[in-house]
């Protein structure tokens, strides 16, 4: 491992490391969401999740379609730590229940 992979796997544990990005990633791993959605989910500022998701987003972690309104955020399998950010996610206990989050309608 060079030094460019140790400075880039540095870079996605700091992303994971704040708990509103984790959120995020969490949610957008199994569905598309707009800004508004995920806010609204999180019950949380629509300028503070726009402002995290961007950070997923320019990290290379999330990607973003345009569509609709609001372009739609979804995790990018394509990324080179796709299967390490799935394997921390899937790992967290509150990934094992989505009911507060279906309730709301946006995951399935």
């Amino acid at each position: 491992m060079d030094s460019v992979e140790i400075r880039t796997a540095t870079k996605i544990l700091k992303f994971l490391g704040n708990e509103t990005r984790l959120k995020l990633l969490g949610i957008i791993m199994y569905n598309d969401c707009s800004v508004t959605e995920l806010a609204s989910i999180l019950k949380m500022n629509e300028n503070i999740v726009r402002n995290q998701v961007l950070k997923l987003k320019d990290s290379g972690v999330v990607n973003y379609k345009v569509g609709g309104s609001e372009p739609l955020f979804s995790i990018n399998q394509n990324s080179d730590f796709f299967e390490f950010v799935k394997l921390v996610l899937e790992a967290l206990p509150w990934t094992e229940d989505w009911s507060e989050l279906q309730s709301v309608g946006s995951i399935k």
